[in-house]
């Protein structure tokens, strides 16, 4: 098992620039994406704010780091904001 923490960069300008709406409605896509990309196994939770936890299950290598490196390939989430 793995946990690894990840956060939105740049959240606290959307919030402070386009209101909270916007910028929950952006957590809530990011969570969305984000459930997309792990697996069955894994959970996707939010800790606080725009910084989001991901529990890793059934690591199958010993330090279990192509999990993370697969999960991370496409880091980078871009979102058009209407």
């Amino acid at each position: 098992m793995g946990i690894t923490p990840t956060d939105l960069d740049q959240f606290k300008n959307i919030n402070d620039s386009l209101g909270h709406n916007i910028g929950d409605q952006l957590l809530i896509e990011a969570s969305k994406r984000l459930q997309e990309r792990a697996r069955k196994v894994d959970t996707v939770a939010r800790v606080n704010g725009d910084e989001f936890a991901i529990l890793i299950e059934d690591l199958p290598v010993p330090n279990g780091t192509w999990a993370i490196e697969h999960f991370y390939s496409k880091k980078t989430i871009y979102f058009f904001m209407n």
